[in-house]
């Protein structure tokens, strides 16, 4: 809840959304505070205790989750309010972290309702706030023992509307640093409170509620927001477990004082001086001005051309290995295709695909950020999954794209830092021929025009 909330930039300041309730999720599921029933505005139909409790999501389907053990214990007129958990963070913490992060696959983000479709990517570390400092940082795979299958090895850092993503040994085993600014600052202490004077919650009342990965039972006050719902250990008064149906599951435990020197040195040195960064302003390596009039040289010398697709992808595969380690296309998975691909687009001079914007020319790029360029490597997953004939063109295709962005995308002193760092899919010499009315078969097009320029006139 707290770090979903924080990435999808809501602060838990969102009203319930009336949203249609698209993947019909039940009750367990979905239960929003001021909207009662999902898909159903009747205001009869409130939540009550053990409702909206959610639980270990792995899909959309309504079957795919494992729900939490939950039993009613007292409702909210029949506890004594002196005795009422307080539902406000600390000024300034440091606590462990377990979660189910769930976002909008075409993004990675938590998105504003629950439309999809969406991923769920388990993940263990720990939080760290400042309120005063407006600073708030989640660290993964940090030493924590190890409750989830798998964990990713990032830290992440906010301060005010600026965020610093760093996914540790990401690319080439280099660090990779994603710069978004969300459209508010981090989320405010009593942002879970009865009390807040913009949207309060409202109380349901206490509960005995299992706590996943934690493997125990607890005590809880069940506090909920909008579609957000938060419990608070009695025996603690600290948050313990929340839920939200689009944007994930959150386990605390072990709050303690703020840990020194967790926002010292921001920003991180990936995100201003890597060369594996994404929205993060400068350029690592600019390319040079012999770079542009390179770029605005449309037509290859001699020497890159052939006189057939395969003699060019020869003749240009001598050239590159020159200069560059290189290893055949069909020893590289897709997956490992698309780590190279995004390591291509975030070492990119974007300078340079200006100039080929401007001239029109097919060296252009046909996305224009991180998340189109992710979406489109999901979709080719699924095609070879879903068409497995088309599992070759599609790797081949990549390959020439790969070479296409090495050579016409990155600076002179770009390619000398990727020379160390990997080696390059060779350029496939077989040509393949269209297989049935598919996107994949124009993508696989357009990757290999190279073959309109570098092939020799009859």
């Amino acid at each position: 809840m707290m770090k979903a909330a924080v990435l999808a930039s809501m602060v838990l300041a969102a009203m319930a959304i009336p949203d249609g309730n698209p993947h019909k999720w039940g009750r367990l599921r979905r239960c929003d505070d001021d909207y009662g029933t999902p898909g159903s505005d009747d205001p009869s139909a409130k939540c009550g205790l053990c409702e909206g409790i959610g639980g270990i999501a792995t899909a959309d389907d309504q079957d795919a989750i494992t729900y939490t053990s939950c039993v009613p214990l007292m409702n909210a007129s029949d506890v004594d309010p002196a005795n009422i958990s307080n539902p406000d963070f600390p000024l300034s913490f440091t606590a462990d972290l377990f979660e189910v992060l769930i976002s909008e696959k075409s993004t990675h983000f938590p998105g504003p309702n629950s439309s999809g479709p969406h991923s769920f990517q388990p993940e263990q570390g720990t939080v760290s706030y400042d309120f005063k400092g407006d600073l708030m940082r989640f660290d993964y795979n940090v030493g924590a023992k190890n409750k989830l299958e798998k964990n990713q090895s990032e830290t992440i850092w906010q301060h005010a509307n600026q965020m610093f993503i760093v996914i540790k040994k990401e690319i080439a085993g280099q660090d990779f640093c994603v710069c978004p600014k969300p459209t508010v600052g981090v989320i405010i202490p009593d942002a879970m409170s009865t009390k807040n004077p913009t949207y309060p919650s409202v109380y349901l009342g206490r509960e005995r509620i299992g706590v996943e990965f934690l493997w125990e039972e607890r005590v809880v006050d069940h506090f909920i927001k909008g579609p957000h719902h938060a419990w608070i250990d009695v025996a603690t008064n600290r948050l313990i477990r929340g839920w939200q149906p689009w944007n994930g599951l959150d386990v605390y435990d072990n709050w303690r004082a703020l840990e020194p020197n967790q926002f010292d040195n921001l920003p991180p040195k990936a995100c201003t001086s890597g060369i594996f960064r994404v929205d993060c302003g400068n350029i690592t390596h600019k390319a040079t001005d012999a770079d542009k009039r390179r770029a605005r040289n449309a037509v290859p010398r001699p020497q890159f051309k052939g006189n057939s697709f395969s003699d060019m992808s020869d003749k240009l595969n001598k050239h590159l290995e020159n200069e560059i380690p290189m290893q055949d296309c069909d020893q590289f998975s897709l997956s490992d295709l698309n780590d190279i691909s995004h390591l291509m687009n975030a070492a990119k001079d974007p300078a340079l695909d200006d100039i080929y914007s401007d001239l029109d020319d097919k060296r252009k790029l046909e996305h224009s950020n991180y998340h189109e360029l992710d979406a489109r490597f999901q979709a080719d997953l699924a095609a070879a999954d879903q068409y497995p004939h088309l599992h070759e063109m599609i790797r081949d295709g990549k390959c020439h794209e790969i070479v296409m962005w090495y050579v016409h995308h990155l600076s002179s002193n770009g390619k000398k830092e990727i020379q160390q760092l990997l080696s390059l899919p060779r350029l496939p010499t077989k040509m393949h021929a269209e297989t049935g009315a598919h996107a994949s078969f124009g993508l696989y097009q357009r990757q290999i025009n190279c073959f309109d320029c570098h092939l020799n006139d009859p």
